[in-house]
C-alpha cells in the first residue's frame, strides 16, 4: 500500500557482524519500490541529524 499522507516509526537498532541494522518497514519499502537485492542509497549531512532513504535507480 505504501505510506499515506505522512509516516513516522522508530526501529531497534540490532548489533550483528560488526555493524548496526535497522529494518526498514514494509510500507517505505512498497512506497520506494525496494525489492530483495536493490543497492539502497542512504545520504546524510554532517550535523543535521537525520538521513534519507532513496528509491532505487532502476534505469
Amino acid at each position: 500500500m505504501g505510506i499515506i499522507k505522512q509516516f513516522a516509526d522508530t526501529r531497534k537498532a540490532q548489533e550483528g557482524d560488526g555493524s548496526i541494522q535497522l529494518t526498514i518497514p514494509a510500507n517505505v519499502v512498497d512506497e520506494l519500490g525496494i525489492e530483495g537485492s536493490d543497492d539502497v542509497l542512504w545520504t546524510a549531512m554532517e550535523g543535521e541529524g537525520y538521513a534519507k532513504i532513496h528509491a532505487p535507480n532502476r534505469h
